[in-house]
């Protein structure tokens, strides 16, 4: 059984790091808090450099930012954690593994938060709000297996030896090197995969049924649940324009939207309208605060709404 524990000696193992007496595992778990610090996604488009440089700003004042950082990364990376230990950073799981100790990673986000994260292998993946996305030790020996909770677009670097795997709640999504999005949250009614470019290939879990291949300009429902795995021609683009502050759901309950959009941005919902919330619909919102997203779904189907504290009341 999996258990979880804080990493132990926090200061102690930033101070090997400074000294360059770090394990290659601890080093890894050191610079991948800091090029998976959170991200601001209402910044411009290159938002990504900006929050670390802002970071390094603000705690310590004079540092260089990231595009002329390497002479300086071990120094940052350790002095940025030891001000922030006893915070929630990286936590790890450990399991008895070939009588060795197995590590598990992990990335999350806050509510209205995005993140970058860069695994071993220099896959690029964004996280969106709400998400969480865990990957072993065993990543840096090809093993390239990483399970999501939550919705995220990952850029897969090319290895055709070494396939790599999506594992979510519906299906393991299994690919070569590709782009593409992945819808998985608890808000979800299933896991939706939108392609770019590249090509996939879906298995839903506990299921003998053949994979389903997913090409460029498709997008695939699947659902352990229902058993159902099905896809379709579709605007995949907009599958993907959270990453700019933008909204999308695709033929989902009105009241499903709406939990949806309420929980990205760190709100519950409480229906309490007699009907509606079983209707269908798809939207797509580009950039805009959550207030204005919130009030243009409910204009348009005729609800109305009170915001009280972190609750969206729809009557």
């Amino acid at each position: 059984m999996m258990t979880h524990r804080k990493p132990k000696n926090t200061e102690a193992l930033l101070e090997r790091y400074l000294r360059q007496e770090c394990s290659p595992e601890e080093q890894q778990l050191v610079e991948q808090w800091y090029d998976n610090l959170e991200l601001d996604p209402q910044d411009t488009s290159a938002w990504a450099e900006a929050s670390r440089a802002r970071f390094l700003q603000t705690h310590m004042p004079g540092m260089p930012n990231r595009r002329s950082f390497r002479p300086w990364k071990r120094v940052a990376a350790a002095a940025a954690l030891l001000l922030l230990a006893g915070t929630a950073w990286f936590w790890l799981q450990q399991t008895p593994h070939n009588n060795k100790t197995q590590t598990l990673f992990s990335a999350t986000t806050a509510a209205a938060a995005l993140k970058q994260v860069v695994l071993p292998d220099s896959t690029i993946v964004w996280l969106n709000a709400n998400s969480t996305l865990r990957w072993t030790g065993d990543y840096r020996m090809g093993q390239r297996r990483v399970e999501l909770d939550g919705e995220a677009s990952f850029d897969v670097r090319h290895d055709t030896a070494h396939p790599f795997v999506v594992h979510t709640a519906d299906a393991d999504i299994r690919v070569l090197g590709t782009c593409f999005n992945v819808a998985a949250g608890k808000a979800e009614a299933a896991t939706e995969v939108a392609l770019l470019r590249g090509k996939v290939a879906i298995k839903l879990n506990d299921q003998s049924a053949a994979d389903l291949v997913l090409l460029p300009g498709e997008i695939a429902t699947c659902s352990a649940r229902k058993g159902s795995l099905e896809k379709q021609q579709a605007d995949v683009q907009s599958s993907f324009s959270w990453m700019q502050g933008g909204f999308t759901a695709r033929d989902m309950p009105l009241k499903m939207v709406l939990e949806k959009l309420c929980t990205k941005y760190g709100y519950s919902l409480q229906w309490h309208n007699r009907g509606g919330g079983d209707k269908h619909i798809s939207v797509a919102f580009a950039a805009q605060g959550f207030n204005s997203m919130l009030e243009s779904l409910c204009f348009v189907n005729h609800l109305h709404y009170t915001i009280q504290e972190h609750q969206i009341l729809i009557q």
